[in-house]
């Protein structure tokens, strides 16, 4: 569990790095009420997330053995589950770019509570309620389940919030045209 939370942070470390470069350009834009700007910027950066995330999930579900033997070459339980946590991982990793670009959308354009709910729901409302649970349903599969669990739950959440504050952006577009 320790080497693929370490593997996963630090491609998700990457993909913050990126989303903080999106801030700025969507605070200054949105502040200075080109709408346009911020929704381009936006989308460009969920495509160039997504698509990163992606090509390392696919990296991970593919040569997920032979990452985690790179950390513990000599314990073959620890491969083979280290494996199977990693896969599970990836398999939703892309979902996180998504929600971490929303989050930051919404931070940036002073939709606070939508930006605090997600980071919320994510951690809070889902991975702690599903790690305290499903272990004891379902036993160590319970502890491989609840992280991936808790990103596509979280991602449910997040698309139609999203998607309301696009259109959120697009009906102040259109109204600053208007005026």
């Amino acid at each position: 569990m320790s080497i693929v939370g370490r593997l996963m942070m630090f491609a998700v470390s990457v993909a913050l790095g990126f989303g903080q470069g999106f801030q700025p350009v969507c605070g200054f834009n949105y502040g200075a009420k080109r709408y346009d700007r911020v929704l381009d910027a936006f989308w460009f950066s969920v495509k160039v997330a997504v698509t990163g995330l992606a090509v390392f999930s696919l990296v991970g579900l593919g040569f997920a053995p032979k990452i985690i033997a790179a950390f513990r070459r000599d314990d073959l339980e620890v491969i083979r589950i280290g494996a199977m946590v990693l896969r599970y991982q990836c398999a939703v990793f892309p979902l996180m770019g998504w929600v971490l670009l929303c989050t930051m959308l919404t931070q940036n354009i002073g939709a606070f509570i939508s930006a605090a709910s997600l980071a919320f729901f994510r951690q809070g409302v889902f991975f702690l309620p599903l790690i305290l649970t499903l272990p004891r349903l379902l036993g160590f599969a319970g502890v491989m389940y609840a992280q991936p669990a808790a990103e596509v739950l979280t991602f449910i959440i997040a698309l139609p919030l999203g998607l309301k504050t696009v259109k959120r952006i697009k009906n102040e577009m259109a109204a600053n045209e208007r005026n």
